[in-house]
């Protein structure tokens, strides 16, 4: 029992706090409401597996290859799952794991064969077979952690949005089943770190508050947008020019972050760190590709609350595809 003055009353049954979590935003609820007490903490997930977890997206980019009759094929893959997939995440029996149905697509690019050969369907579809094999491997490989020996701290692990955040925090314990097409990993360790990020970010702004912190700047950043972005014609340029250098002055911010995330997992792996100047320069790539993925997806949301006609890039670049548009004729 709870009691306050002359007042008392009774704990709330873990049926309303799970009314409760669902009013609470996404980095609150995993990072703040899980920390208050067991029952909040169950609710918390139980709200989060259940609502939020379904609105997970993953895009994972990759430029392959496959031979036949000497001739090297290229492809540029994409392994995917979004928002409105005809499976939704499902939880296994402890509810520790998460499988996902996953989609991936090919896309023929060109032989490399000086110009001397030209390109055969058999070729293609040889080589894209080959390749195929290759990217699953590479998309387990890439969410393993470091691999010992390796001459780069980095790896190129896939673009996770939930709401307006993105990350590209490993899939912890992924396991892959190509044949289906679907893969599993523990989805709890990665949403902690996956929201730990923003909060590494949180406490170098306000120490004693670094979730108020990072909400205070995303409130101020969707202030601006409103107010500077969605008054732009929506097929103009000005749309993609604004928001691609919107808040990169926070780059700085989220660069430390990132590499002490990548320190912590050579740590864990027992493991030398150290950050070349290549591995440095990939990390300012991708964390400014991360910041202009993440506010781009809040102008399609803002857009989207007011019936604001959005551009094709805009969507694209927010990481949702035309649903109604025509596949591209290369995509095989």
């Amino acid at each position: 029992m709870f009691s306050s003055g002359s007042s008392t009353c009774r704990p709330l049954p873990a049926e309303l706090w799970g009314v409760v979590c669902s009013f609470v935003g996404d980095l609150e609820l995993w990072i703040t409401c899980r920390q208050v007490s067991r029952t909040l903490r169950k609710e918390a997930e139980r709200e989060f597996g259940s609502a939020r977890l379904p609105k997970l997206q993953l895009i994972w980019d990759l430029r392959s290859n496959g031979w036949h009759e000497d001739v090297e094929y290229f492809f540029t893959s994409r392994i995917k799952l979004q928002q409105g997939a005809a499976q939704p995440p499902q939880l296994n029996h402890d509810g520790s794991r998460v499988h996902l149905q996953l989609e991936l697509k090919m896309v023929y690019f060109a032989p490399n064969s000086g110009g001397l050969v030209s390109p055969t369907p058999t070729g293609i579809s040889t080589a894209r077979g080959l390749a195929k094999e290759a990217t699953w491997r590479s998309f387990q490989d890439a969410n393993g952690g470091p691999v010992p020996g390796s001459q780069s701290a980095v790896s190129n692990t896939p673009i996770s949005m939930i709401g307006n955040y993105t990350n590209d925090t490993p899939l912890p314990a992924l396991a892959v089943n190509a044949d289906a097409s679907e893969c599993s990993f523990d989805w709890k360790s990665f949403l902690d770190a996956f929201y730990g990020q923003y909060v590494h970010v949180g406490k170098q702004l306000r120490p004693q508050n670094p979730v108020l912190a990072i909400l205070d700047k995303f409130e101020q950043a969707s202030a601006d947008i409103t107010n500077h972005y969605l008054g732009f014609d929506p097929v103009s340029t000005l749309q993609t020019r604004y928001l691609c250098s919107f808040n990169h002055l926070e780059d700085g911010l989220f660069q430390r972050a990132y590499i002490a995330r990548l320190k912590r997992a050579h740590e864990r792996g027992g493991l030398k760190f150290t950050l070349s100047i290549q591995d440095m320069n990939h990390v300012q790539s991708r964390v400014g590709y991360l910041r202009r993925v993440r506010y781009f997806r809040m102008a399609y949301h803002l857009s989207a609350e007011r019936g604001i006609e959005t551009s094709w890039t805009l969507r694209a670049e927010a990481g949702y595809e035309e649903e109604t548009s025509q596949p591209s004729p290369f995509w095989i």
